[in-house]
């Protein structure tokens, strides 16, 4: 009879999975960041391009990377020459989102800011090049803004097959609505920072409940089919349309008292996915995870070939299952970090800025965690749902806005200042931006009105990184 793993022992490995102390090498970062492939009147670009950019990167030294059913590109890779002395990930990584059009450039780990903009302006400045070739634009936005969502947008990874099938056996199909589709045509900006287990739980609540602060600076995705939409962090609120079903995996979580409060959270969601030996397998989605996981027997599930296997819980598979908490923000064990995923993904003259507010705001924990106090958890999230509709441009009753906004930049700034790079000079722009009550979504919304659609490219096209 096997040993079932126990919550305690989820515990364990999720404590395992973060640094004890940062007093003698500074704390790593991280940077997930997801672009939009257009052309020069902001269509959705072709999927030949994407074909063209891998052989393309891969004849200039990259790796290639492989579906593993199709065997299909679908992806390259590169080894960075600074690297984490404890991490696994020590490739810079291109590839696509679930949608072929939203490249996706995630960075190996970095000791700071400057190291990663350094990486990332050289990565931005060869795929540029190449675009340019086919007339294709890397947009720094947050939704594709003229291309409708549809199903043939979805790129050709497992996971893409995955999200859609998992999405039409919960939801009963609406018609003239959206769907899942929806996922193929949004970008974001994710900022990974690395952190104690002792401060994961404080932080990822202090995080989580200002997370409408953040909206208000970083909203940049209203323009979308052609039209402005009602929204200013449109992206944002996808999610919350699409799965009726899993809404306590979305968006702003409730407190957590601590880390097996947070495990046990998370373990409640509806079951999804693992991955054994290189394989995708799908999980019942009808039962919890919990269930499988505290269960003697394994359970019959289907890979990504269509294969199946029985397959038993393993106490790790506690990093597998915090990926499913698409939370404003969440902990990440299997990296070590805490995550950011709040920021649409931000124009090129301010593109560093939502990275910079992320890594100060989890360096300065205490003066965050004070302000994190000051409001109750419902003020705070329907500031956050304002924030998402409106950007820096709402009133709530009681609450200074631009002095909160002002606030969060001071502790990010002493965060920033403490850690020694320089880095504070990149929140520049947003504190720009609250001088002018202004974020990025406003911008657009004057470019659409005054340049049309090519103005509002040029203003994201990131060759001017």
């Amino acid at each position: 009879m096997r040993k079932v793993p126990t919550l305690q022992d989820a515990q364990q490995v999720f404590e395992r999975g973060f640094r004890s102390s940062f007093e003698q090498e500074p704390r790593w970062i991280g940077l997930e960041n997801e672009y939009l492939l257009v052309t020069q009147d902001g269509k959705i670009a072709e999927r030949e391009t994407v074909s063209f950019l891998w052989h393309a990167l891969i004849q200039q030294g990259w790796e290639a990377v492989y579906d593993e059913i199709s065997k299909k590109v679908v992806g390259v890779k590169r080894k960075r020459s600074i690297s984490h002395p404890s991490s696994t990930y020590q490739y810079d990584l291109i590839t696509v989102d679930l949608g072929y059009a939203i490249l996706e450039i995630d960075l190996a780990p970095a000791p700071s800011l400057i190291v990663a903009r350094s990486h990332l302006r050289q990565i931005l400045a060869a795929i540029t090049s190449l675009l340019r070739q086919k007339q294709v634009v890397l947009l720094g936005y947050g939704i594709q803004p003229l291309t409708p969502p549809e199903p043939t947008l979805f790129s050709e990874k497992g996971s893409s097959d995955l999200m859609y099938e998992l999405y039409c056996s919960e939801n009963a199909p609406r018609p003239d609505e959206h769907g899942v589709d929806m996922h193929t045509i949004t970008a974001a900006r994710q900022t990974h920072v690395e952190c104690s287990a002792e401060e994961a739980i404080p932080l990822l609540n202090a995080l989580n409940v200002t997370s409408g602060l953040r909206v208000a600076l970083l909203a940049n995705s209203s323009l979308w089919r052609n039209q402005l939409g009602p929204y200013k962090a449109t992206r944002l609120t996808f999610n919350t349309w699409l799965w009726p079903g899993r809404r306590a995996q979305m968006g702003m979580p409730p407190v957590f008292r601590n880390s097996e409060h947070y495990i046990d959270y998370i373990f409640h969601f509806r079951s999804i996915s693992l991955k054994r030996e290189h394989m995708l397998y799908r999980l019942d989605t009808r039962t919890l995870f919990s269930t499988f996981y505290g269960a003697e027997q394994g359970q019959l599930c289907t890979g990504e070939d269509g294969s199946q296997k029985v397959l038993l819980s393993e106490a790790e598979d506690v990093n597998t299952q915090c990926k499913f908490a698409w939370f404003t923000t969440r902990l990440q064990p299997g990296y070590g970090t805490i995550e950011d995923r709040v920021s649409c993904q931000q124009p090129p003259h301010e593109h560093w800025s939502a990275s910079a507010l992320t890594i100060g705001l989890v360096e300065n924990e205490g003066p965050l965690i004070q302000l994190a106090s000051t409001l109750s958890y419902d003020r705070w999230y329907a500031i956050y749902e304002l924030a998402c509709e409106h950007g820096m441009q709402f009133h709530y009753p009681g609450v200074d806005l631009d002095d909160y906004l002002k606030q969060i930049l001071i502790i990010a700034t002493n965060g920033l200042q403490r850690r020694g790079f320089g880095e504070e000079a990149y929140l520049e722009p947003l504190v720009q931006r609250v001088a002018k009550h202004c974020c990025p979504a406003d911008e657009v919304a004057k470019l659409i009105t005054t340049g049309g659609i090519k103005a509002v490219v040029a203003y994201g096209n990131m060759e001017s990184v």
